[in-house]
């Protein structure tokens, strides 16, 4: 008990201290990507939880498995800037748009079938998801209002997948196919006051579809220690777009576009710490070739992400997760954001349930206007072996 009130009193003094900056990242709730509950609490390292990112995990013939998640994220943006108040004969930074709101929904179901030394995973995964919605109403120095802006958008990639794991010796080889399919909507509006002005209005209508593949292999060394490395091939996500504009005339345009994955390349290792509190770490570097993909729209620099995660196990019902992410942003190397992240699970017999959380508080700025962003993300997740 008194472990678990350390844990909670952690929890609390880490949701307030955890910073995370990033000038180039607008809106960083519009564009999640769904995680496991373990990889989430360690450091964003799901490549050792997911099956859709490493086909080699978990080849075991003993038991079958079955997971279920849900992602839950609470979001807070707000804007402001630099006003002169001809009045006080002073600059004063203004509030000028406040807006919160939460998102949650099922985030995958996996379930894991042993055959003799093969192992079989079966899933869903909403692999990538868009929630945004921003409303802002403009007024003169009257405080007279001149016209109101919206734009909502919503969207979902979801990956259905199977992959499949031999084992030899101590080595897993691993390989992975994923169908993705999605649809989206962006709603864009101005609405003047003043009729002699024409509104504005574009409204976005969008469905996904591509095929995604990895490979692994991954070799044990006893029980302690593990290195495993994935290949994913280079994807493309065919998006299919309707786009409706209305102003003084009404544009209709229908095109095809796509929106392109780099070949990545992961390593990762696991060390199992034995003694009288046992602990598992946890470290993925990915590399990320956006450079292939330089061209007339594009100007990117390749990347490496590191995740580092421990799992400190406390007694056989109750472990402790903790994590750190590093990741530079591809347009601009310089740019790095760093994140922490902390969980829990808790065992009875052959059932598990965890819950992860996220914190971030985002500043930045654009255009004279200071962002300011604080998203908290929960993920849970109930897994069953039998």
């Amino acid at each position: 008990m008194k472990r678990t009130i350390l844990f909670f009193i952690f929890l609390f003094l880490y949701l307030q201290i955890f910073s995370y900056v990033s000038l180039y990242n607008e809106n960083l709730s519009d564009f999640n990507i769904a995680l496991t509950a373990k990889g989430a609490g360690l450091g964003d390292n799901d490549f050792f939880f997911n099956p859709l990112l490493n086909p080699t995990i978990d080849c075991k013939t003993e038991n079958y498995f079955i997971a279920l998640g849900f992602l839950g994220l609470s979001t807070r943006e707000t804007r402001s800037k630099y006003v002169f108040d001809s009045y006080e004969n002073s600059i004063a930074k203004k509030n000028i748009y406040d807006n919160s709101f939460l998102y949650g929904e099922p985030a995958y179901i996996i379930g894991y079938m042993p055959i003799n030394r093969f192992g079989l995973y079966l899933g869903y995964e909403n692999y990538i998801n868009n929630d945004y919605t921003f409303r802002q109403i403009y007024r003169d120095d009257n405080y007279i209002t001149l016209y109101d802006e919206s734009w909502i958008k919503i969207g979902n990639v979801n990956s259905y997948f199977l992959s499949l794991n031999y084992r030899f010796f101590n080595f897993t080889l691993g390989t992975n196919f994923s169908i993705l399919q999605g649809d989206g909507s962006d709603n864009y509006s101005i609405l003047y006051v003043d009729p002699s002005l024409v509104d504005s209005l574009s409204t976005i209508n969008e469905n996904y579809s591509g095929i995604k593949g990895n490979l692994g292999i991954s070799y044990d060394l006893k029980d302690f220690l593990s290195f495993t490395f994935v290949y994913d091939i280079q994807t493309y996500l065919t998006i299919n777009r309707v786009e409706e504009i209305s102003a003084t005339d009404t544009i209709v345009n229908t095109k095809t576009v796509y929106y392109i994955l780099p070949n990545i390349f992961s390593f990762g290792f696991r060390y199992r710490a034995s003694g009288v509190a046992p602990a598992d770490f946890y470290l993925t570097a990915t590399y990320e070739r956006w450079s292939e993909l330089n061209g007339d729209f594009y100007d990117y620099n390749d990347l490496i992400k590191y995740n580092l995660g421990v799992s400190h196990t406390l007694n056989r019902n109750l472990s402790l997760l903790y994590g750190f992410m590093y990741k530079p942003y591809r347009k601009d190397n310089r740019i790095v954001d760093i994140g922490f992240t902390t969980g829990l699970i808790y065992r009875i017999e052959k059932t598990e349930f965890t819950v992860s959380t996220q914190y971030n508080n985002i500043n930045y700025e654009k255009e004279n206007v200071y962002y300011n962003e604080r998203v908290l993300k929960m993920i849970l997740d109930v897994s069953m072996k039998f």
